[in-house]
């Protein structure tokens, strides 16, 4: 009869039913699909297109005034009606025009900088989680594999005729960690489903894809220097802060040119009838007289605003530095771990865990012996993957940081 129990948890360990695989996605298809489904994607895109609208508006002159009016007067050689035509249109000191189109395709141009740092941030966002969805069914997959491990323990001790004070000390071990599995089961579980849901609500699916993942083995080969500097050119932070600084530019000028008042051409014509007929026609132009407003406080306040711009510019530009150093290290440290956590060293846990099974069901190996082998080979896997999940996570960060949409690869 013990044979045949031990047969049995052989059977339950080491038995794994193959399933027909569905058809297989990639990360990054994923990624597409997330991107083409986020409904901040696509407010960011219309506000693009508005921001462009409002710049193409302020390349339009404005529109010109035209006034008519009649009048009848009464006098005593006969009634007299006079009509009166007239127009008039602001012309722009030079200059002016320009300076407020700029600054206007500036708000164009900064959106856009936002829209492809909102896309490269989610790309980021999508790939960590789905690596941490992966990971997560892969430790579901062992943990519940734990389970059945010590579930056919305990009921491998049930068949147990004499137990000595040493195998019932064994067996409330069995059923103690028992509890705990389970435990760790359904919050692992849970972490899976909550991941899921989280990585859905942009990929909008109507079931969970078989994802094909690729593992690093050590890491891709990057250097701080190039690093830098894709930062310091790409970093959509300082993008935005160059076209800003440029914008403040452009408003001193347009305040120095707004010390000179527009011009207004207008002009006139006017005909009456009646006694004593007349036709007058008139031109002229006029302008504020720059007395009192010469726009002197407009001015100073865009100089200080300009040198604002600057310097927080040199504070991005310190800040970037920082985040990619400290970026790097991450990224190091990362590659450190999984140079002694390759993904290929879980063959080798399941093939000893593998040889531990049928050495317990031999009687080669005691209960607490077995029990911490399987602790060992748990904990391992899940170092393994975790190592995996924490190199992606500082590529991602890299990547963002970076300005760069694609995931940077192994060599």
């Amino acid at each position: 009869m013990r044979i045949n129990v031990r047969r049995f948890i052989l059977t339950c360990i080491i038995g794994h039913a193959t399933s027909a695989s569905a058809e297989t996605v990639t990360p990054a298809k994923l990624i597409e699909i997330g991107l083409k489904n986020s409904y901040l994607i696509s407010s960011q895109r219309l506000i693009v297109e508005e921001k462009q609208k409002l710049s193409d508006q302020a390349a339009e002159w404005e529109n010109p005034k035209f006034d008519i009016s009649t009048e009848s007067k009464k006098e005593p050689g006969g009634d007299t009606d006079l009509i009166r035509y007239g127009f008039s249109q602001t012309l722009y000191m030079p200059g002016k025009f320009s300076s407020k189109q700029k600054i206007t395709h500036g708000d164009f141009e900064i959106a856009k900088a936002e829209l492809r740092n909102k896309e490269i941030e989610l790309r980021s966002k999508l790939l960590n989680l789905i690596y941490e969805y992966e990971i997560a069914k892969k430790k579901f997959s062992y943990a519940s594999e734990r389970l059945v491990r010590f579930q056919t323990v305990e009921s491998f001790l049930k068949f147990r005729v004499f137990a000595s004070p040493q195998k019932k000390t064994e067996a409330s071990i069995v059923v103690g960690k028992l509890l705990v599995l389970q435990r760790e089961l359904l919050h692992i579980q849970s972490q899976k489903e909550n991941l899921w849901n989280e990585l859905n609500s942009y990929l909008k699916l109507t079931s969970e894809p078989d994802i094909s993942i690729s593992w690093y083995e050590k890491g891709p080969d990057l250097a701080i220097q190039n690093l830098t500097v894709r930062a310091i050119s790409n970093s959509l932070e300082l993008q935005v802060q160059n076209i800003k600084l440029q914008q403040s530019k452009d408003e001193v000028e347009l305040a120095k040119v707004e010390s000179w008042p527009s011009l207004t051409v207008s002009g006139g014509y006017s005909a009456s009838s009646g006694y004593s007929p007349e036709k007058i026609y008139g031109l002229g132009v006029s302008f504020p007289l720059p007395f009192f407003n010469t726009n002197r406080a407009s001015r100073a306040a865009t100089s200080f605003r300009l040198r604002s711009e600057w310097e927080r510019l040199s504070y991005l530009k310190e800040q970037t530095l920082k985040s990619i150093n400290s970026a790097f290290l991450e990224f190091q440290l990362a590659k450190k771990l999984l140079a002694g956590l390759a993904v290929q060293k879980v063959k080798d846990l399941e093939k000893s865990i593998r040889e531990t099974d049928r050495g317990f069901m031999r009687g080669q190996v005691d209960l607490l012996t077995y029990l911490e082998a399987d602790t060992q080979h748990f904990e391992s896997v899940s170092a393994i993957f975790d190592a995996q999940l924490d190199v992606v996570k500082s590529i991602s960060n890299l990547q963002t940081l970076t300005g760069e949409e694609q995931l940077f690869l192994e060599k």
